[in-house]
């Protein structure tokens, strides 16, 4: 049976965005919520907002099947894997969609047209 890559790019796309919003919201409601205040909680805030961004960046990638939309949705979901559970299951989902050889051939051919 033929797997749809396709379809499976676009749903990890998808995910990632949503990861990065759910991500984002946390950031927000955590900076305006919380009775922390101090350089820890910024820096880690800095970072999981830095990493929601690599997630819109990578969604948009997937979505528009860009080459380079594959190494970056690797690394994000590498990233991933220590987020339990959410983060761990985006990883291995993005891990064996992405290493397929069918995603490869796919993200290659769509741009040398």
């Amino acid at each position: 049976m033929k797997r749809d890559m396709s379809k499976h790019l676009k749903i990890l796309g998808c995910l990632f965005i949503a990861r990065s919003v759910l991500m984002l919201l946390i950031v927000f409601i955590v900076k305006n919520f919380s009775m922390f205040n101090s350089e820890f909680v910024s820096i880690a805030l800095i970072i999981v907002g830095i990493i929601a961004l690599g997630d819109i960046i990578c969604g948009y990638g997937l979505l528009t099947k860009q080459p380079w939309g594959r190494i970056l949705g690797l690394v994000m979901s590498f990233l991933g894997l220590c987020s339990l559970p959410i983060g761990t299951a985006l990883g291995v989902y993005g891990m064996w969609t992405l290493f397929d050889e069918d995603t490869i051939v796919l993200l290659n051919s769509d741009n040398q047209l």
